[in-house]
């Protein structure tokens, strides 16, 4: 091939003829023609497991490509996070064809512009000297258009499809060593791993290669050019009229001059202008200062075209990068390794087709391997592979090269000649060559149409046959036959065609695109039975299976009741799970934890720590407390204290037991899962804004007036819309779902539609979610030195993908998924913080709105990170000292919908702020009085604990002092007053929404108390213990304790109050609670400090202890049957809900804690309680597999019924 160096000053000698067709040098008297075919489509008849190192972006191609042929593959990425560095990049007609065939296409038009043309303009007037019209040329005469796209979007795109077909991702695992041999990789861990294949696409600095070349090793050259890369603000352009011209039409512009050439094009949907400055450069890129890249970049193009010199002064940020390319490497395979992409065949951008061609090296390789029979055919393939894609890519080195110096004319002979050779372009004329090689004939042809030359059946143009299945050896050494199948499809048998039998698609139909079905003859003497008919039959017989299953699972569980046990086999697998496998390890998977806590099961173990502020601990005090009581020893045997720490550890959760509401739905009433689905305009207006009158105004960090008028660009464009997006609407229509109280479907129905937009939001969002940041961010990043993503802060950029995990988690809070709560949060906070949202100085360079957008949904990030804390156990994301912004502003009228008023909009802000600094309270009980959830320091003393209580208290009672008016706690009776004085319609209730916002605070102010005086109630119940305490810390306890519990006591009252009210109404007054989620978790802890003072209260002197001279304190027992009343209204139908209710039930039969008056009532002991009452039907929900959350612990009551609650505790 070509020399690898570039002249600066090219002259005719130095424009070798190129060895591929092209006439680009027609005009200096040369060459040749080529012909154009289309692309094959095949799928592997043997199965292959496959190692592919890295994943960029030829990496994930060939990843798509090779599990879509039916091989298993696994990716091995040295970053911890996925991501493409850089700003635009071409994906031109050759490789859109390919991406296209592999499904891509829908992945990538939300985010490609598709340029009507690339022109090339004279530097130093802007005139243009040569075009190439892509749109229709290259559409019509290549079958697939030209695009522009930022790499970040490409990037992600690419993942999520590779994810989509099944390829697993493995991040952080760097390769180190290759073994061709035994085909295996070793990683920087030591760990090995090994498969039929290794495909290393590791990048320019290949450790593969070295191995490839069996030491030989091989550097890439830098032809003497380096790049300045940079994106402008489109919005600066268009307030330029001087400018404006140039965004009017979607369209490439190169300005060609004196050894320099300037790229530029519109990406990100036309919301960013990228630049791409090539120059000449000679030094060592380690001399290089990055400081001084800008300056220099706007002295190297000094003196060009105006227009452009205007372009460049508005860059405000570039990075200088040294453009390498490589020599015609003798190998790329050896053994079991195969290398491919830049590490096979890095180039020059001259001719865009760096990463084209390593999506062509993806799908040639799938081809190749494809034609196999055996795997002893492998290296016959890989040879093949190399041979054809080896010429096809050096031939590209060397196009790129050649097209460097036909743009880099000085001013002169050859300059002029080219100029005239390209004018007819311009004027329209017909011609049959141009040194412009996107517009040249032949060199088109070759480059974007020989299509066939990729895949192995014909060797670059020359009309050599590649088609090499018949020639692959068996292992005897025998030539393959072509199988006989008992039945050809129906197109095949028409058109007399060899139908090779594949199903559900033969391969000739599937490449021709004809619809296949294979109909036997009537006339036959044989009966054909189809397979498609036998699978039919096979799945129907299973399934009868599975219910039958079922059915007798039930039957026995019944009959075992009536027996009076409860059966002791151990719970049976899912018979459904298996339907959703490819999605369970995300969005399907319920585990026996409730998101908003966690709790224990048994059998396949997850193992989780659930630290001190967490329910669990609190109920393991309580649980040690019970089984050393005296009056419990002959019902309740001692836990085994040695497997799990009072104040936290960890417990075992398993996967569910039984059929689950919330599996992901392969079909929804009976049609494919189709993740870009949308409900009927008029009902998703309906939930949207039942978001934004309930859940929004709670936690107002998404701009109401901004995501209608993207819906609004929706229902116009919906390519418009990026999925990041689509992700947040599907998760929103799913909260809106999830917290709506209906009189008319039951919770389940609603629970079970809702699961449905997060399925579908998960499914849009997965990708991002693996990367764990935003689209938006890498839509404004350029290259930085350190391969770093160097985010511009401009107006445009959208923290959308922030604001979907944060709602996804508080959905998540109410669902079985307390593990995907947990990581979603987690995703939130660190894609908050690569976006600087907890920066003012990050956030400066935004608009006043945007500042108040990031503003409040870092609050967001901070409140759900305060609340899954606290209920999980475990320590903060985000520590207090990260929280140093101030509290969000009102905006004024563009915040107020038409539901709502400006008042409540204003009020919604100052209930966030409220809420913001009440957590705040919550992190330093946490810190002060759990010590950070750790798990690490010794208990406190009791005097200790009672002084940090009381100096948070002194705080807790100044937050209350400065809440506004409107905001100020109610009680009771307050809330009844206002209820009764209001009036109420069909929409009156809004006008109850300050009501709301008091009601939800007092609650939160309550729990928050609960959580402050616990650990003295906990003090009470360690006394009760057989060790009890030392009698100093007793006496103390005694002196000064009492005051705290009856605090506890007054504050869980409270909250049982104010719920109970509320839900024993059958209108609208049950909307004035929120979530019902946090309701139900409010109402169960305060139930189970309740249980947990009268337990005290039983098992210490009367006489002595004043909980009994509590006043109110004497009707505990009345509060538990309120509570359980109060869980039974609280959300009819709702599985979780009854789950709680029964436990709380059974508990307060167990421990022996029900007066007269509450049996009297026949609240407990099931005597009118549905949910007790089922337990007798079989269907009981300790095999349910449902869980119960911060509520409970799962095994709590296993035994129950044989009168041993905690014996597997």
């Amino acid at each position: 091939m070509a020399s690898t160096r570039i002249s600066a000053q090219s002259t005719i000698a130095d424009l070798r003829v190129p060895d591929y067709p092209s006439n680009c040098l027609q005009f200096t008297q040369q060459l040749t023609a080529s012909t154009t075919h289309t692309l094959p489509q095949k799928d592997a008849s043997v199965r292959l497991n496959i190692i592919l190192a890295g994943a960029g972006l030829g990496g994930l191609a060939t990843a798509i490509a090779l599990a879509q042929a039916g091989h298993t593959v696994k990716i091995y990425e040295q970053t911890p996070v996925l991501g493409e560095v850089g700003a635009g990049i071409q994906i031109p007609s050759n490789s859109t064809r390919i991406l296209f065939s592999l499904g891509l296409q829908s992945y990538l038009e939300p985010y490609v512009t598709a340029p009507e043309s690339i022109s090339f303009r004279r530097w130093q007037n802007g005139k243009v000297i040569g075009l190439t019209k892509l749109i229709p040329n290259f559409v019509n005469n290549f079958k697939a258009p030209y695009y522009v796209i930022h790499r970040a979007d490409f990037h992600s795109a690419l993942c999520q499809k590779a994810l989509d077909v099944g390829v697993e991702i493995e991040l952080g695992a760097k390769v180190v060593d290759y073994d061709p041999v035994v085909g295996s990789i070793t990683l920087a861990d030591g760990t090995k791993h090994s498969a039929d294949l290794i495909v290393a696409a590791d990048g320019i600095k290949s450790v593969a290669r070295n191995i490839v070349l069996e030491g030989d090793e091989m550097r890439f050259q830098g032809p003497g050019f380096a790049a300045y890369r940079a994106v402008v603000d489109v919005g600066k352009m268009r307030t330029d009229p001087d400018l404006s011209w140039i965004l009017e039409k979607p369209a490439l512009n190169i300005w060609i001059g004196d050894s320099r050439h300037v790229m530029t094009y519109t990406i990100g949907a036309g919301k960013a202008f990228n630049m791409v400055l090539s120059h000449p450069e000679m030094t060592d890129p380690g001399t290089w200062k990055p400081e001084a890249a800008l300056e220099d970049m706007k002295a190297e193009f000094q003196g060009w075209d105006p227009v452009l010199s205007k372009i460049i002064g508005m860059v405000e940020k570039t990075v200088k990068w040294p453009l390498l390319t490589g020599t015609l490497l003798k190998n790329w395979t050896v053994g079991k390794l195969v290398i491919l992409g830049d590490a096979a065949h890095a180039m020059v951008p001259y001719m865009s087709q760096g990463a084209a061609m390593a999506v062509e090296d993806g799908i040639a390789l799938s081809r190749s391997l494809s034609h196999m029979t055996s795997k002893d055919q492998l290296q016959k393939a890989l040879s093949i592979f190399q041979e054809v894609r080896k010429k096809r890519a050096g031939h590209m080195q060397e196009a790129s090269l050649l097209n460097g110096k036909l743009w880099h004319f000085p001013d002169g002979s050859l300059q002029q000649a080219r100029d005239e050779a390209m004018a007819p372009e311009v004027q329209g004329i017909p011609f049959s060559h141009s040194p412009n090689q996107w517009s040249d004939p032949a060199t088109q042809m070759w480059c974007y149409g020989n299509v066939l030359a990729i895949f192995g059946h014909t060797d670059c143009g020359t009309g050599t046959k590649m088609d090499f299945a018949p020639e692959l050896p068996t292992p005897q050494g025998q030539s393959v036959k072509r199988r006989r199948v008992a039945l050809a499809c129906d197109a095949c048998r028409t058109r007399k065609s060899r139908c090779d039998g594949r199903r559900p698609k033969c391969g000739m139909c599937e490449d021709l695109g004809f619809e296949c079905a294979y109909t036997p003859s009537t006339t036959t003497t044989n009966i054909i039975v189809q397979k498609d008919y036998l699978r039919d039959l096979e799945e129907r017989v299973k399934s009868l299976e599975t219910s039958m299953a079922t059915v007798k699972s039930d039957l026995s569980g019944f009959a075992s009741q009536i027996n009076g046990s409860m059966p002791d086999s151990p719970r049976k697998e899912n018979p459904l799970s298996n339907q959703s496998e490819r999605f369970s390890d995300f969005a399907g998977t319920e585990d026996t934890i409730d998101a908003m806590g966690a709790v224990a099961f048994a059998d396949e173990e997850d193992c989780g720590f659930f630290g001190p502020s967490s329910n669990i601990a609190f109920l393991r005090h309580l649980s040690c407390a019970v089984a050393h009581s005296a009056s419990a020893q002959k019902e309740i045997t001692s836990p085994p204290l040695d497997r799990v720490a009072y104040d936290g550890g960890f417990v075992s959760a398993t996967r569910p037991s039984s059929p689950s509401h919330d599996q992901r739905p392969d079909s929804i009433d009976g049609e494919k899962f189709d993740k870009f689905a949308l409900p009927p305009p008029e009902e998703s207006l309906a939930l949207i804004h039942r978001y934004f009158a309930d859940t929004g105004l709670l936690f107002p960090y998404i701009h109401p007036p901004t995501f209608f008028e993207t819906y609004a660009e929706l229902k116009d464009n919906s390519k418009r819309v990026r999925r990041t997006w689509l992700g947040l609407l599907n998760i929103i229509l799913a909260m809106a779902k999830l917290t709506a109280v209906s009189g008319t479907t039951s919770a389940e129905t609603g629970i079970s539609e809702s699961a449905i937009y997060y399925h579908r939001a998960l499914s849009l969002c997965k990708g991002e979610i693996l990367r764990g940041t935003t689209l938006e961010v890498g839509r404004y990043s350029i290259y930085a030195p350190v391969r770093a993503r160097v985010p511009l802060y401009l107006p445009a950029t959208k923290i959308n993908t922030v604001q979907y995990l944060l709602v996804m988690g508080q959905y998540l809070q109410g669902t079985q998924k307390s593990v995907q709560a947990w990581t979603i949060h987690g995703l939130a906070v660190k894609a908050a913080l690569q976006l600087g949202l907890h920066s003012k100085g990050a956030s400066r360079a935004f608009t006043p709105l945007e500042q108040e957008v990031r503003k409040r949904t870092w609050f967001g990030c901070v409140v759900l990170d305060r609340s899954l804390s606290m209920t999980f156990g475990r320590p903060a994301a985000i520590p207090d000292c990260y929280v140093k912004l101030d509290l969000p502003a009102f905006q004024g009228r563009s915040e107020v919908l038409s539901i709502g008023n400006e008042t409540d909009a204003h009020n919604s802000i100052r209930f966030f702020n409220a809420t913001v600094t009440l957590y705040k309270q919550i992190a330093n009980i946490i810190d002060r009085i759990y010590g950070q959830n750790l798990g690490c320091d010794s208990p406190l003393s009791i005097g200790e604990t009672v002084g940090r209580v009381l100096g948070i208290e002194n705080q807790l009672f100044s937050w209350v002092l400065g809440l506004p008016e409107s905001l100020r706690q109610v009680t009771v009776q307050s809330m009844r007053e206002e209820i009764e004085r209001s009036e109420v319609g069909d929409e009156g209730h809004h006008k109850l929404y300050p009501l709301k916002f008091r009601i939800i605070l007092t609650l939160r102010y309550f729990h928050v108390q609960i959580l402050l005086h616990r650990p003295i109630l906990v003090k009470f119940l360690d006394a009760t213990g057989p060790s009890g305490l030392e009698a100093g810390e007793a006496k103390l306890l005694n002196d000064i304790g009492y005051s705290s519990m009856n605090k506890c006591i007054d504050s869980a009252m409270g909250i049982i109050d104010i719920i109970h009210e509320l839900v024993s109404t059958t209108g609208w007054q049950k909307d004035l609670l929120g979530a019902w989620w946090y309701s139900l978790y409010y109402t169960f802890n305060a139930a189970l400090v309740i249980i947990g003072a009268m337990w005290v209260q039983r098992n210490r002197d009367t006489s002595e202890d004043p909980v009994n001279n509590g006043g109110n304190n004497n009707n505990m027992d009345i509060y538990l049957s309120r509570a359980v009343l109060t869980l039974q209204n609280l959300n009819v139908g709702n599985r979780m809900v009854d789950r709680c209710k029964y436990y709380l039930d059974q508990l307060i039969t167990l421990l022996g804690l029900q007066a007269d008056r509450i049996a009297e009532t026949g609240i407990i002991s099931g005597m009118n309680n549905p949910v007790a009452g089922n337990s007798t039907t079989g269907f009981d929900f300790p095999s349910l597999g449902i869980e119960c959350g911060e509520f409970m612990i799962d095994d709590f009551f296993p035994g129950f019924a044989r009168g041993s609650g905690f014996e597997r505790w």
